[in-house]
């Protein structure tokens, strides 16, 4: 049995529909009645997964794009490749990001360590 109320809990999950900072789009698409909250958070994750990865690769191809830009879109797919992990370790499945891709973002911050000027 819970330790929280129907209303605790509705409460809660509009909590974490608010935090994920869905479009108008998105809630009209997946309201209420519409798409398992855990799935959700999961659409939400691949989506930005997506947006980071689109912008990473934008970063390394825009000239006068800051080192510390770079280093901040690195560290922030770190974070979404962590969030991904613990979300699917909560739900008792396997990582999404194995240990080498966690190793490969710290091979591209090496590479911008060693920059000419850095």
């Amino acid at each position: 049995m819970s330790c929280w109320t129907k209303e605790e809990l509705e409460r809660m999950l509009g909590d974490v529909v608010d935090a994920l900072g869905l479009s108008d789009a998105m809630v009209e698409k997946h309201g209420p009645l519409g798409t398992p909250p855990a799935e959700l958070v999961g659409l939400v994750l691949q989506q930005k997964d997506m947006e980071i990865r689109v912008l990473k690769h934008g970063f390394h191809s825009i000239p006068g794009i800051s080192r510390q830009a770079r280093i901040i879109a690195i560290g922030s797919v770190i974070e979404a490749m962590k969030a991904a992990n613990r979300s699917r370790e909560e739900q008792g499945l396997s990582p999404a990001y194995p240990e080498e891709a966690f190793m490969d973002k710290a091979d591209e911050l090496m590479a911008l360590a060693e920059e000419p000027g850095g």
